[in-house]
């Protein structure tokens, strides 16, 4: 699963609509990431930085640091 690191945020845009709809559900935390690849261990509720995906039985997210996100932008703006 895709997860965005911008702008001291952590968190995940879930499209809402269908068909290039604009609603979206931002799931966030203020956090900080280092880390590309982070390997999620359900069981033991941990997780690590790893440099590629290997194992089927532990949950991966691939971290996206963009220089620039307008829709996160305006979801910011909005917690404040």
């Amino acid at each position: 699963m895709p997860i965005n690191y911008y702008k001291g945020y952590v968190f995940a845009f879930i499209p809402l609509t269908h068909n290039g709809g604009d609603v979206y559900l931002m799931i966030y935390t203020k956090a900080e990431l280092d880390g590309r690849i982070l390997e999620f261990d359900i069981n033991a509720n941990t997780f690590k930085k790893v440099l590629a995906i290997e194992r089927a039985d532990k949950t991966y997210f691939v971290v996206v640091s963009p220089k620039r996100n307008t829709i996160a932008d305006e979801a910011i703006k909005k917690l404040a």
